[in-house]
């Protein structure tokens, strides 16, 4: 199986949980015979780990701030990854879906549902947005 994974999270300045969700899942994929594509939007952040070896890595050339909004509103632009599966680790930005290929988004919390007071007006609208788009997709 061919799994494109999101991987933005890995080139943030504080990545938390979902990077440390992406360092243990994509390696135990491939431990598993899957063919795992990283897939990240252009940050600068971004840089080799040693258990990424044997994986493809696809920058798509656009930063975060464009990209998430661009593809929960708008589903533009498509994921240029050959993938059977593409996996959203970060319901902000959530790709399009193809008829070819399955999607599946990790929703981790909604803690910006619960405390909204915690995040900025921008993060709260750009998260809901994903999730909208994770349920229609």
């Amino acid at each position: 199986m061919r799994v494109a994974l999101q991987a933005d999270q890995l080139a943030f300045a504080a990545p938390g949980g979902i990077a440390t969700y992406v360092r243990n899942l994509a390696p135990a994929l491939a431990h598993r015979d899957a063919d795992v594509t990283l897939v990240h939007a252009s940050s600068g952040g971004w840089s080799t780990e040693p258990w990424m070896a044997g994986m493809r890595v696809v920058e798509i050339p656009r930063g975060v701030r464009t990209l998430y909004p661009a593809w929960d509103l708008l589903g533009w632009p498509p994921l240029r990854a050959e993938a059977d599966v593409v996996h959203a680790t970060n319901p902000a930005g959530v790709p399009p879906r193809s008829r070819d290929r399955a999607l599946v988004v990790t929703v981790h919390d909604l803690a910006v549902e619960r405390m909204p007071d915690l995040f900025p007006a921008r993060w709260r609208s750009l998260y809901r947005a994903g999730l909208r788009a994770a349920v229609r997709r």
